[in-house]
This record gives structure tokens, sequence and C-alpha cells, in this order.
């Protein structure tokens, strides 16, 4: 009975700590970056990532899920309600100092103004060239030192350590070389807004002159097809 009511207070107080820490990540990324859209895309990538690992973590020690495959490493049937509590905040602290150290040098190079600067397309490649194999390196070692934390006897230990060595690996092999540079190459000048960055104009003014040029050729098109006609 005690147990039971140590978990119900636990998983009841787990949503508002979810929230909170997701507010505070929007707030300071926020602040920092003098933008709107960077922070939600900062928390979309924390979301994206936390709701796999709990949702592998469900299918693998509750589902028995391992079993699919002809193993079974895993000897439990339930997750512990530890697991997901405290590999929360370091999901987050490992994804946001990934996410920070990527977004930064592509903003950096975004404000050079060096050899006439960068574009939006060519500060986000040379920002993950630049930082790619850094985060992937850190990422690597990460999941060493907790994927070797599974070889535990204790169940709850063997949980923490899966949710997250699957957080780190997919946070540096999925989230930050592909999902992050795909959300902002959509987003474009926007990715930055409100805060603007040299060149924003620039390239709306070149877009408004290429919108121009197009009425004019259709209308030209037009008064060669009435002379002909």
């Amino acid at each position: 009975a005690v147990t039971y009511d140590v978990v119900q207070k636990v998983y009841d107080a787990f949503p508002r700590m979810i929230i909170i820490t997701l507010v505070v990540v929007f707030v300071l990324m926020g602040l920092f970056f003098k933008s709107i859209v960077t922070p939600i895309r900062s928390v979309a990538g924390i979301t994206l990532v936390i709701s796999f690992v709990y949702g592998l973590a469900v299918l693998i020690f509750q589902k028995e899920g391992d079993k699919w495959f002809g193993i079974s490493f895993f000897r439990t049937t339930e997750v512990s309600f530890v697991a997901p509590v405290m590999s929360f905040s370091v999901i987050v602290g490992l994804g946001l100092d990934y996410d920070v150290f990527l977004i930064s040098r592509i903003l950096e190079l975004r404000l050079q103004k060096e050899n006439g600067g960068h574009t939006h397309e060519s500060s986000i490649t040379e920002g993950l060239a630049a930082t790619g194999g850094i985060i992937t390196a850190a990422g690597l070692i990460m999941a060493v030192a907790f994927g070797s934390l599974m070889f535990s006897s204790t169940p709850a230990l063997v949980q923490w350590s899966f949710m997250l060595t699957i957080a780190v690996l997919m946070d540096t092999f999925v989230v930050r070389p592909l999902v992050v540079p795909i959300l902002m190459g959509y987003t474009g000048k926007y990715s930055w807004w409100p805060h603007k960055l040299p060149g924003d104009n620039v390239i709306e003014e070149n877009e408004n002159t290429e919108s121009l040029l197009l009425i004019l050729d259709s209308n030209g098109d037009d008064d060669d097809e009435e002379r002909i006609g």
C-alpha cells in the first residue's frame, strides 16, 4: 500500500514537472536567441526524443518486445516508476546542450560579415559540419557510459540506463543531423523570428523583385498574344 501511494504521488507530480521544465526551456531559449520560433523547435525536438524513448521502453520492458526478436535480455514485465522520472531531466539537459551548441554555431555563421557573410542555407550546412563531429563523439561517449549500466542486476537501473542510451543515440544521429536542419529549412528566414538578421531585407527585396518580373513577363506575353490575334 505504501509503494502504491508513493507511485501515485510521483506520477501525479510528474506531468507538472514536465510542463514546468519545458516552459523554463522555452523561456531561456527565447531570451538567449531573442526568438520565438527557435525555442518552439527546441521544445519540439526534446518532446520527440522523450516520446520515442518512453514508448520504446514500454514496448521492450512492459510488452516484452525483445522477445519478438528471439532474445530475452531484459528480464522484467513492467516499467519501474523511478526510471522515467529520473531520466527525464537528464534527457532534457543533454538534448538542450547539443541543441544550443549546434544552433549557436549556426547563428554565429549567419551573423558573420566576412567574405560576404552566409545565407540561411549555408549557415545551416556549415554549422552542422563544424559541430557534427563533436556532437557525435560526445553522444557516443555518453551512450557507452550509460549503456554499461544495462548489465546491472537492478531492473530500475537497467531501464534508466536503457532510456538514457536510446535518448542520446537518437538525439545524436537523428534529431541534430536530420530533424533540426529539415525544420530550419522549412521555416527559412523565419527560423529566428522576430529576431532580424543581416540579409533578411535583401532576401525579401529579391523575392519581391522576382515576383514583379514574373508579373511583367506574363503581362508582356498577353500583349504579344493580343497583337498576334
